[in-house]
């Protein structure tokens, strides 16, 4: 941030808590607001959507949002379809359902669902959709929890990560999570299990808390309507064009 505070003229920032951190520095900074509530368009009504998508109305719904990196694809989601393999036993009726990020090839995602018995259907570039239809998700760290949170589908946050990279992160980033909806909210709002902690086991337990546990859940989306409050409104993109503007003119 020093170097920032002598070569750059403005930062603008799209996370509330940013913008704290370069005005304790002396940086002009600015929160415009996150995109997200832009780009993320309207969808129906859900069981309107269930219907389109093929969904089962009154089956329990998983949603797996394994990331867009490869790496993560291949780390985290045999550890979700194991969770959805062991949550057939109290829910043999539940349904999978994998959100396929564009970056994400179809044959990857077949190659590791093919080590697994339990039926999954892959949507292609829908991540509200299967957001919005599930009853609970399972979400690598990343943008996809804020998408939930916008939404309002309990979520289990999880991340892994070579234990060279984790350790390397966590000596360099002093903060208190890594969710991006936990950061936003200053507190713990959803259960973020990393590294030794993503089993099946582990996450099991959790996806269970949701789908039992409804004062948690209660107080869970509660969080994500503060959380959305904090995010500014709509138009991020067009208050930054604006400072980006201001600033070549002077």
């Amino acid at each position: 941030i020093k170097l920032m505070k002598r070569v750059v003229a403005h930062v603008i920032v799209i996370l509330p808590f940013e913008e704290a951190l370069y005005t304790q520095a002396e940086v002009p900074c600015t929160f415009v607001g996150h995109p997200l509530l832009d780009s993320m368009k309207p969808l129906p009504p859900t069981e309107q959507l269930k219907e389109a998508l093929g969904v089962t109305p009154k089956r329990p719904i998983l949603g797996l949002l394994p990331g867009s990196r490869e790496a993560e694809v291949r780390s985290l989601l045999p550890v979700m379809l194991e969770t959805a393999e062991e949550l057939r036993a109290q829910y043999p009726d539940i349904q999978c359902l994998i959100a396929q990020a564009p970056s994400i090839s179809q044959g990857l995602l077949q190659e590791v669902i093919g080590r697994f018995s339990i039926p999954v259907t892959i949507l292609p570039d829908s991540p509200n959709e299967v957001i919005r239809v599930s009853d609970v998700l399972l979400v690598a760290s990343g943008t996809a929890t804020l998408q939930a949170a916008l939404v309002g589908t309990p979520m289990v946050i999880i991340y892994r990560a070579s234990r060279l990279t984790y350790a390397f992160t966590r000596l360099v980033i002093k903060v208190p999570f890594i969710g991006l909806v936990n950061l936003i909210a200053g507190k713990k709002v959803v259960t973020e299990l990393y590294q030794d902690e993503v089993v099946a086991s582990r996450l099991k337990e959790e996806v269970l808390r949701i789908f039992h546990d409804k004062d948690f859940v209660r107080e869970m989306t509660a969080s994500f309507q503060y959380i959305r409050g904090l995010l500014g409104g709509p138009g991020a993109s067009e208050r930054a064009a604006r400072i980006v503007l201001e600033e070549c003119k002077e």
